[in-house]
Protein backbone atom coordinates (compact mmCIF):
# COMPACT_ATOMS: atom_id res chain seq x y z
CA UNK A 1 0.00 0.00 0.00
CA UNK A 2 1.11 3.32 -1.10
CA UNK A 3 0.17 6.81 1.00
CA UNK A 4 0.34 10.08 -1.12
CA UNK A 5 1.96 12.62 1.10
CA UNK A 6 0.58 15.66 -0.65
CA UNK A 7 -3.18 16.47 -2.45
CA UNK A 8 -3.36 18.26 -5.80
CA UNK A 9 -6.02 20.28 -4.28
CA UNK A 10 -4.08 22.10 -1.08
CA UNK A 11 -1.64 24.51 -1.19
CA UNK A 12 0.24 25.62 1.75
CA UNK A 13 0.16 28.75 3.48
CA UNK A 14 3.81 29.69 2.71
CA UNK A 15 3.24 29.20 -1.24
CA UNK A 16 0.33 31.91 -1.35
CA UNK A 17 1.45 34.88 -3.06
CA UNK A 18 0.00 37.72 -1.43
CA UNK A 19 -1.44 40.13 -4.07
CA UNK A 20 -1.04 44.02 -3.72
CA UNK A 21 -3.80 46.40 -2.78
CA UNK A 22 -5.20 47.70 -5.85
CA UNK A 23 -3.85 51.11 -6.58
CA UNK A 24 -4.59 53.98 -8.92
CA UNK A 25 -3.69 52.89 -12.49
CA UNK A 26 -3.75 56.10 -14.01
CA UNK A 27 -0.18 56.86 -12.88
CA UNK A 28 1.01 53.55 -14.49
CA UNK A 29 -1.19 54.05 -18.09
CA UNK A 30 0.32 57.74 -18.43
CA UNK A 31 3.80 56.47 -17.89
CA UNK A 32 3.05 53.83 -20.43
CA UNK A 33 1.88 56.19 -23.37
CA UNK A 34 5.12 57.82 -22.29
CA UNK A 35 7.03 54.58 -22.71
CA UNK A 36 5.51 54.06 -26.04
CA UNK A 37 6.33 57.59 -27.70
CA UNK A 38 9.82 57.33 -26.58
CA UNK A 39 9.40 53.78 -27.76
CA UNK A 40 8.56 55.08 -31.37
CA UNK A 41 11.19 58.42 -31.73
CA UNK A 42 14.06 56.08 -30.72
CA UNK A 43 12.46 53.74 -33.17
CA UNK A 44 12.23 56.54 -36.15
CA UNK A 45 15.44 57.91 -35.25
CA UNK A 46 17.09 53.90 -35.95
CA UNK A 47 15.32 53.01 -38.82
CA UNK A 48 13.89 55.83 -40.33
CA UNK A 49 14.89 56.78 -43.56
CA UNK A 50 18.21 58.84 -44.01
CA UNK A 51 18.31 62.26 -45.56
CA UNK A 52 20.74 62.14 -48.08
CA UNK A 53 20.80 65.58 -49.66
CA UNK A 54 21.17 66.39 -46.08
CA UNK A 55 23.77 64.63 -45.37
CA UNK A 56 25.59 65.37 -48.18
CA UNK A 57 25.36 69.34 -47.80
CA UNK A 58 27.25 68.52 -43.90
CA UNK A 59 29.65 66.38 -45.92
CA UNK A 60 30.49 68.67 -48.45
CA UNK A 61 30.41 71.54 -45.85
CA UNK A 62 33.63 70.28 -44.48
CA UNK A 63 35.60 72.08 -47.71
CA UNK A 64 35.68 74.68 -45.50
CA UNK A 65 37.45 72.51 -43.17
CA UNK A 66 40.75 72.26 -45.49
CA UNK A 67 39.25 68.92 -46.95
CA UNK A 68 39.85 68.03 -50.26
CA UNK A 69 36.57 66.93 -52.32
CA UNK A 70 37.83 63.87 -53.48
CA UNK A 71 38.11 62.69 -50.12
CA UNK A 72 34.70 63.85 -48.66
CA UNK A 73 33.18 62.21 -51.96
CA UNK A 74 34.73 58.95 -51.02
CA UNK A 75 33.42 59.58 -46.86
CA UNK A 76 29.66 60.55 -48.32
CA UNK A 77 29.58 57.57 -50.71
CA UNK A 78 30.92 55.09 -47.18
CA UNK A 79 27.81 56.79 -45.26
CA UNK A 80 25.28 56.31 -47.56
CA UNK A 81 26.51 52.36 -48.10
CA UNK A 82 26.27 52.58 -44.20
CA UNK A 83 23.18 54.30 -43.07
CA UNK A 84 23.60 53.36 -39.55
CA UNK A 85 26.77 55.62 -39.46
CA UNK A 86 24.71 58.09 -41.68
CA UNK A 87 22.60 58.52 -38.74
CA UNK A 88 25.44 58.95 -36.40
CA UNK A 89 26.94 61.22 -38.42
CA UNK A 90 23.79 63.88 -38.68
CA UNK A 91 23.43 63.47 -35.24
CA UNK A 92 26.66 64.72 -34.39
CA UNK A 93 27.45 68.66 -34.09
CA UNK A 94 30.42 69.94 -36.48
CA UNK A 95 33.26 69.52 -34.15
CA UNK A 96 32.48 65.53 -33.76
CA UNK A 97 32.05 65.49 -37.17
CA UNK A 98 35.10 66.47 -37.80
CA UNK A 99 36.79 63.96 -35.56
CA UNK A 100 34.61 61.24 -37.11
CA UNK A 101 35.95 62.60 -40.48
CA UNK A 102 39.80 62.59 -39.28
CA UNK A 103 39.43 59.42 -38.15
CA UNK A 104 37.55 57.92 -41.50
CA UNK A 105 39.86 59.28 -43.76
CA UNK A 106 43.00 58.50 -41.38
CA UNK A 107 42.14 54.27 -41.88
CA UNK A 108 41.97 55.12 -45.56
CA UNK A 109 45.26 56.44 -46.59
Amino acid sequence: MVESSTTGSTISKSRERSRAPPSDDSVLIDLSDQLKEIAVALKEINWGPVDFNSLYSKVMAMVADGYNEDMLATAFDHLRENKKAARRFLAKNAKLRKLWMNSYLFTRL
